[in-house]
């Protein structure tokens, strides 16, 4: 068999090797758009290269003319390749259906079978002949009609891809800039090979050098895409997160013309950038010249915007920042306008809730404080008079017992809204706790004629009937004064005569009084209870009573709160609060404390050997208590005792006494969960709200106050306040527990924003030891409650 080397045999294999790579190279890369068309063309140029070499090493013309047949399986598909190649590169990928894929392989295969059956029609080929070059043979082809219907189409694939290849070019933004030039280069070589062999003008007339020109197409193609593309990842990147970002974003030239919007920035402002570009910033938005004043030319600045969007005012936080040159040297400004409307809500809400009652809107103790101390501090500077009026209602509790919380709540309200009507604007009505009011009149010239007017006029203000749920109730108060500088200088001072004062105006049964230094005198009565309560403490006088928290979810009573009770000889049944008031100013706290936990751990014993092996029992712990130095030791021993581990027991601590603490309060709390008993803070959101401090204070349940539960069901804000204390809690791992739950409205609300625990009459009030007992044997009266309530909610 005869065989010829030319000197162009071994460049192609090469070529063919060459192209191989770059095939291996492509194929590696195809995540990059465009990757895997250029692999499969690359490959498909190899085939050229090899099946071309082996055209010229055969001079025998059917040899030859049978590695032709071979080559078009490549010439066919090089073009449809190419284009395939365009229409990833642009990104319309989802163009390439299996439909359009056969549709675009019509005319390779045409091409394929003429060739292979052209010795039938002869409408490739017109004639095969032998040419010889020197020493060299190889064929000369006649071309015919079907070959230049498969250069037309062929060409016209090349051109579209091509164009879509460059389209980069011709978009506004001129992304890609670069890759399409070099494509633009890669398109342009291969082709205009074959176009000057196909004119017969190429320098060596019987050899095609196309497959070195496509070698060469590819290389560039490949640089395209994992080189030049990969410099150009920023612009784009940044470009999409401009257009994407939710806040609005301006450019500003350093004259303070405007550049650019993205979307965001033009719907807040409702401009459109193409016919604003250009214009000065203050004749599109004038309210900014005090914004762009700000700014500082090094340094990042930060206003707060109300703009008008959608006919609602929204708040924008408005941060500005100098746009630098390499050099340094400011070219201009670059404007964020992020939406702080939720944001600004929830912490007015926040504020409010940190400084206003809960159920009647009014300022609470922190708040209160803050103003007596304000109005003090004008006496010293005016020399003028303020007066402090305390204000306790009368029979209050009575309401509570006969109507229920809930009117009770009603009332509050409306008292609330009589006493501030008997006020001037500049006075303060605050509600410090229960059913207690302080009023501050401020800047008075005769103090106590003034004084006296109003609690006259709060009184028969308060005297006029009250409908309230279809309930005709009439309600008095008992009202202390007391008269600064003369009664005092301080806030204590001020507080404690004025509640002393209170105190004589309810036992004499008068609307007011005010403060005498015979009251002193009351002082030694309140000595004397302490005595008493000292000796009720030695005599073991004292009881404790039982409160479940229920956790429904899991059917079962999570945790018992003990309760003190005390019934003097004399007076009767002692509040509980009153009576560890007293001991507090006894100096007998320590002892009634131990003496309360030493009792519920004990009958906590009792009740896990009975069966109750999880629960646990809360007791209160006074702000006196807490900073003890004997508590923790106390503790620890009392449960060592009683065999109990330490999270059996929760001590319950009141949101005033932390606040009060203020930042020492995570300090006083941590030796108590670091011994391993469980810290819940009682009452929160009753005055000083600590939401500021709850990240830091070592505490595991959170005990919503009463006044919040008791009307979640038909306040709004009550109910958005306590949403906000659930999730807050959530989000720190805390469980919470809702208090004073008595109807099934106030469990339904509670329950859909998803609270822990529930404590309150609708399932169990305060009850003795052995109906306690009674209780947890069979508790199918306490989960009755529950049943109906799961069924109702």
């Amino acid at each position: 068999m005869e065989w010829q080397y030319t000197p162009y045999t071994v460049p192609l294999v090469i070529t063919a090797a060459i192209t191989a790579g770059l095939a291996w190279l492509a194929w590696r890369r195809r995540p990059v758009t465009g990757s895997t068309a250029l692999a499969y063309l690359m490959l498909v140029v190899a085939w050229y290269s090899v099946t071309y070499a082996y055209e010229l090493a055969w001079p025998n013309p059917h040899t030859a003319l049978w590695w032709t047949k071979l080559q078009y399986f490549s010439i066919a598909t090089i073009p449809v390749i190419w284009l395939i190649f365009g229409i990833q590169y642009a990104g319309w990928s989802k163009w390439l259906t299996p439909r359009t894929l056969a549709l675009l392989s019509i005319m390779p295969a045409i091409t394929i079978l003429s060739v292979w059956t052209n010795e039938w029609h002869h409408q490739y080929y017109a004639a095969v002949d032998v040419a010889t070059v020197g020493d060299y043979r190889y064929l000369a082809l006649e071309r015919g009609p079907l070959y230049w219907l498969h250069v037309t189409y062929s060409y016209l694939a090349v051109a579209i891809g091509t164009l879509l290849c460059i389209s980069p070019l011709f978009r506004p933004l001129h992304l890609y800039r670069r890759q399409a030039v070099v494509l633009l280069f890669a398109a342009l070589v291969p082709w205009s090979t074959n176009a000057i062999y196909l004119l017969g003008k190429s320098p060596v007339p019987y050899l095609d050098i196309t497959p070195f020109a496509f070698a060469l197409s590819g290389l560039l193609a490949l640089l395209a895409l994992s080189r030049l593309r990969l410099l150009d990842v920023m612009p784009v990147a940044l470009h999409a997160v401009l257009e994407s970002m939710r806040d609005g974003v301006i450019v500003l030239d350093m004259f303070d013309r405007l550049a650019h919007l993205n979307p965001a920035a033009q719907a807040i402002l409702g401009l459109h950038t193409v016919r604003k570009v250009g214009v000065p910033a203050v004749e599109i938005f004038p309210n900014w010249a005090d914004v762009l004043e700000t700014r500082a030319p090094t340094g990042e600045s930060t206003a707060l915007l109300e703009l008008p969007v959608d006919s609602t005012t929204r708040a924008y936080e408005v941060r500005t920042s100098p746009l630098l040159d390499q050099h340094g040297e400011l070219t201009g400004w670059l404007i964020v306008l992020r939406d702080v409307t939720a944001r600004k809500r929830d912490e007015e809400r926040l504020t409010h809730l940190a400084y206003y009652d809960g159920l009647t809107g009014l300022p609470n103790r922190f708040l209160f404080n803050d103003r007596l101390l304000h109005a003090l501090s004008r006496v010293q500077r005016t020399g003028q008079s303020v007066a402090v009026l305390f204000l306790d209602l009368d029979r209050f509790k009575e309401v509570n017992d006969a109507y229920g919380h809930a009117v009770g709540d009603l009332l509050l309200r409306e008292v609330a809204e009589r006493v501030k009507a008997c006020v001037r604007e500049a006075d303060t009505v605050a509600r410090i706790s229960g059913d207690e009011f302080i009023i501050i009149l401020a800047d008075l010239s005769a103090p106590r004629q003034d004084a006296e007017r109003t609690a006259a006029r709060i009184g028969a203000a308060l005297a006029a009937p009250m409908l309230l749920e279809g309930h005709t109730i009439t309600i008095s108060a008992s009202i202390g004064i007391t008269v600064a500088p003369a009664d005092g200088q301080t806030t204590d001072e001020l507080l404690r005569n004025a509640d002393i004062a209170m105190y004589r105006a309810k036992r004499e049964g008068w609307p007011f009084h005010f403060f005498a230094e015979d009251m002193q005198v009351a002082g030694e009565q309140r000595r004397t209870m302490q005595v008493e309560l000292c000796e009720a403490i030695a005599q073991q006088q004292f009881q404790l009573e039982w409160q479940p928290q229920v956790d429904l979810s899991r059917r079962r009573v999570a945790s018992v709160e003990a309760l003190l009770r005390w019934s003097h000889p004399t007076h009767g049944h002692i509040a509980p609060n009153i009576s560890i008031a007293l001991a507090e100013d006894a100096g007998v706290i320590a002892p009634l404390t131990t003496w309360i936990i030493d009792h519920a751990c004990a009958q906590l014993v009792r009740w896990r050997q009975a069966g109750q092996p999880e629960m646990t029992v809360a007791v209160n712990l006074s702000g006196r208590q807490l900073e003890h130095p004997d508590t923790l030791a106390m503790l620890d021993a009392t449960l060592r005792r009683h065999h109990l581990p330490p999270d059996a027991l929760v001590l319950e601590i009141k949101e005033s006494a932390i606040m009060r603490e203020g930042r020492h309060a995570a300090a006083l709390l941590q030796p108590l969960a670091d011994l391993g008993v469980r810290i819940a803070i009682d009452d929160f959101g009753q005055g000083q709200s600590s939401f500021g401090y709850l990240k830091e204070l070592p505490v595991h349940l959170l005990k919503i106050d009463r006044s919040y539960t008791r009307n979640i069901q038909a306040d709004w804000n009550d109910a958005a306040i306590v949403q906000a204390m659930i999730v807050l809690s959530r989000a720190l791992g805390l469980i919470t527990v809702a208090e004073c739950v008595e109807t099934p409205e106030q469990l339904r609300v509670l329950r859909d924003q998803s609270c822990d625990r529930f404590q309150g009459y609708l399932f169990s009030p305060p009850l003795s030891t052995a109906a306690c007992t009674a209780l947890f044997a069979d508790p199918r009266t306490l989960f009755r409650h529950g049943a109906r309530l799961t069924s109702q909610v």
